[in-house]
């Protein structure tokens, strides 16, 4: 089970979602969707392209933030949107690793109009915890 919901605007240029979710994997999937749908709303097409990615960290938040950065870079610079995605985390002893396989579909700007723009993710209360085998997360988007 994963989730996203908006919370809140904090002010007019930014945003917040709260993820949940039973597995680390799936928060940072779920944070993902919330991601696309702040950007662009809900997206029922198909991805037609598949993306690898690969990130490294020293925890998990700066990990979720990079993760984060990386498909609003993808968005930016290709229009691409995540529709579907495999991704494993893993300790590798010096770092925690993402790699992540997403299907990918690419914006249409003549018949969409993208909802908000994100410019960065925020450390803004940015804490990943667990409570009885749940993650929660509150990510801030700066628009």
């Amino acid at each position: 089970m994963r989730k996203y919901e908006i919370t809140d605007k904090h002010t007019c240029s930014d945003i917040g979602v709260e993820l949940v979710a039973d597995s680390l994997e799936e928060l940072y999937i779920a944070g993902a969707e919330g991601l696309f749908f702040v950007i662009c709303g809900s997206s029922t097409n198909a991805g037609t392209k598949r993306l690898k990615i690969t990130l490294e960290s020293d925890d998990h938040e700066q990990l979720l933030i990079d993760w984060l950065s990386e498909l609003i870079y993808y968005f930016d610079t290709n229009g691409y949107v995540g529709t579907d995605y495999s991704l494993r985390i893993t300790n590798t002893g010096r770092h925690l690793q993402l790699e992540a396989d997403i299907d990918v579909r690419e914006f249409n700007v003549e018949n969409e109009t993208a909802a908000h723009e994100i410019k960065a993710v925020t450390y803004y209360k940015l804490a990943i915890e667990e409570l009885n085998g749940q993650f929660t997360c509150h990510v801030v988007f700066d628009l």
